[in-house]
């Protein structure tokens, strides 16, 4: 029996691992030198499990994760961004000036 997602409590975040299903446990593997440690995953009792960066998931964890109910996130890039644009990127402009989407812009020089 299924465990009602209001019962469930933890949020789990994992970063440098790989995520992986063996038999009917959710297990992360964590790789040091030679050495691989394997940890069980609570995954009847978690609601949501975060993954950073450096961290893959195998297709039968993922089904084992859908299976349960679990939401699984992906969440890497914004506080490892290296530096910031000058001016926020839009889809739409291009120096300061608008460009009309479906227009080619005026010539110049004639």
């Amino acid at each position: 029996m299924a465990i009602l997602p209001t019962h469930k409590t933890t949020i789990e975040y994992l970063e440098h691992c790989r995520i992986q299903a063996a038999d009917e446990r959710l297990v992360y593997v964590k790789r040091k030198d030679a050495v691989e440690q394997h940890f069980a995953i609570p995954y009847g009792n978690t609601s949501v499990l975060l993954l950073g960066p450096g961290t893959s998931i195998t297709q039968q964890a993922a089904r084992l994760l859908a299976s349960q109910g679990m939401l699984l996130g992906f969440c890497a890039g914004g506080a490892y961004q290296r530096g910031r644009p000058k001016k926020p990127a839009s889809g739409n402009q291009k120096g300061g000036q608008q460009i009309r989407l479906g227009r080619l812009p005026p010539h110049e020089g004639t």
